[in-house]
């Protein structure tokens, strides 16, 4: 008779009150954790034009595994920044940056570039004026981002 009378009121109230709140903070911190893993990648790239007349691509992913530009592997920091750069010729060109993560899902992000900048030799002015560009990534998998340098 005794055990029954160690689990009576108060301890009883205490136990019903704390078991709830104990559970609860176990179900949080196993949605925290698990996060990471139903999120899946993240992608934020840009481009911008350098002095000497290439183009910068850079950007951010978290929860990646494998970052490429136009399918060629990019190295990317311990702080998960990529930075490429590269020459396009004049005209109208598509980037497709591709991010997957280690399980196999895949996030792009397509930049367009129209160059119409001709890079003259000798000449210390080069009249490159650089449009505001618009990036979006949405969860499908497609993304459009325009830059217009003239």
């Amino acid at each position: 008779m005794k055990t029954l009378d160690r689990f009576s009121g108060a301890n009883l109230s205490l136990i019903t009150i704390l078991g709830p709140v104990v559970a609860l903070l176990v179900l949080a911190y196993v949605a925290y954790a698990a996060y990471p893993l139903v999120a899946g990648p993240r992608l934020n790239a840009s481009i911008e034009q350098q002095e000497n007349g290439h183009f910068l691509i850079k950007g951010e992913v978290k929860r990646v595994a494998v970052v490429s530009i136009n399918e060629s592997p990019v190295a990317l920091t311990d702080q998960g920044t990529f930075a490429v750069e590269r020459a396009f010729p004049p005209g109208y060109t598509v980037i497709i940056v591709r991010a997957q993560d280690r399980f196999g899902r895949v996030r792009e992000q397509t930049l367009t570039l129209v160059n119409s900048h001709y890079i003259q030799y000798g000449s210390e002015e080069n009249n490159i004026e650089e449009s505001s560009s618009t990036e979006s990534v949405e969860d499908s998998g497609d993304a459009s981002g325009q830059t217009r340098v003239d």
